[in-house]
C-alpha cells in the first residue's frame, strides 16, 4: 500500500488512485465535497483560479479530441488494444474491488474504448460529451459485442442526470481534458454512493516546476490541465485514499497497436 506523498520517478506518468468517502456505511449524512485549494509552485492557491482556462483554449482542445475519432479504422485497432489495456486493470484491481452484477457502475469520459470492453459485470453507464457524434460517424460502434448492454449518454458529466447514485465510477485519463475541474469533482460527489468506489487515472508530472514550465507554455493541446500527484489527492481531499500506484502507465506499455508494440515515452527529470 503505497502513502499519498510517494512520487512516481518519472516526468510523466499515469497516476491510479482509489478513493472512498470517508463516512462508513450506515452513516445518515454523506460528506460534503471539500474542493478548496490546489498546490501551485509549493503554495495552495483557490481552486477556481487555478483550474480555469478559456472557452477559446477549451474548444481547441475539444476540436483535438473530434478529430481523434475520425478514422475508422483507428478507432478499430484502438478498441482492440483497449480491449487487452482494460483487461490487465480489471485483473489488478480485483484484489481491490468486488465487481458484480449487483452494481452499478459509470464510466466517465471514456471515447470509443470505454472499460466495458473488459468489465462486464453489473448495471453499466457510459456518460461522454462526443459520444452521438462518434455513434453517427461510425455506426459500427453499436454493434460492439461487449457494448449491447451498456447505457450510453452523450452529454458533460456535469450536465447529465441519473435517477439513482453509483456504486462504482471509473474516470480514466479525462481530468487533464475537461473544460473546467470543480464541477466535475463537484458532480463525481453527487454521483458516488455513500459507500461507492472512484478510480481515477491521469496524467501526472514527478516535478512541479515542469508541470509549471508545460502550464506556461501550454504546447499539450489536447491537454488544457497539467497535474502532480499530490494535486489530484488534494482535490479529493475528502476522501479515504485507499491505494495509489504510481506504476500503473506500464499497462499502457504492454500493447501493441498495427503489429507493433506501442511505446510511451517516458521523460526522467534528475
Amino acid at each position: 500500500m503505497l502513502k499519498p506523498d510517494n512520487k512516481p520517478d518519472d516526468y510523466r506518468r499515469a497516476q491510479h488512485t482509489i478513493v472512498k468517502p470517508t463516512s462508513e456505511p450506515g452513516c445518515a449524512i454523506r460528506p460534503q465535497q471539500v474542493i478548496d485549494s490546489f498546490i501551485e509552485g509549493g503554495k495552495s492557491v483557490p481552486f477556481r483560479k487555478a483550474t480555469e482556462i478559456s472557452k477559446a483554449r477549451w474548444l481547441v482542445a475539444h476540436k483535438i479530441e473530434k478529430q481523434s475519432l475520425e478514422s475508422a479504422e483507428n478507432i478499430k485497432e484502438f478498441l482492440h488494444v483497449r480491449r487487452h489495456t482494460w483487461g490487465s486493470l480489471i485483473e489488478s484491481l480485483r484484489g481491490e474491488i468486488a465487481f458484480d452484477s449487483s452494481k452499478r457502475v459509470l464510466d466517465i469520459g471514456c471515447g470509443p474504448t470505454s472499460i466495458f470492453l473488459a468489465l462486464r459485470e453489473g448495471e453499466k453507464y457510459v456518460v461522454d460529451p462526443n459520444l452521438e457524434h462518434l455513434f453517427q460517424l461510425h455506426p459500427f460502434m453499436r454493434k460492439v459485442e461487449e457494448y449491447r448492454d451498456v447505457n450510453f449518454i452523450s452529454s458533460p458529466v456535469e450536465e447529465a442526470t441519473f435517477d439513482r447514485q453509483f456504486d462504482l465510477i471509473f474516470i480514466i485519463n479525462v481530468l487533464d481534458h475537461v473544460g473546467a475541474l470543480k464541477p466535475v469533482t463537484v458532480k463525481i460527489d453527487e454521483l458516488l454512493a455513500h459507500s461507492g468506489t472512484l478510480v481515477v487515472i491521469v496524467d501526472c508530472y514527478a516535478d512541479r516546476a515542469v508541470r509549471g514550465v508545460m502550464s506556461f507554455l501550454d504546447v499539450d493541446l489536447p491537454h488544457p490541465h497539467h497535474f502532480v500527484a499530490e494535486d489530484i489527492t488534494r482535490m479529493f481531499s475528502s476522501y479515504k485514499l485507499k491505494k495509489q500506484d504510481n506504476n500503473i502507465s506500464d499497462i499502457f506499455r504492454d500493447c501493441t497497436c498495427r503489429g507493433k508494440k506501442r511505446e510511451i515515452e517516458i521523460y526522467r527529470v534528475d
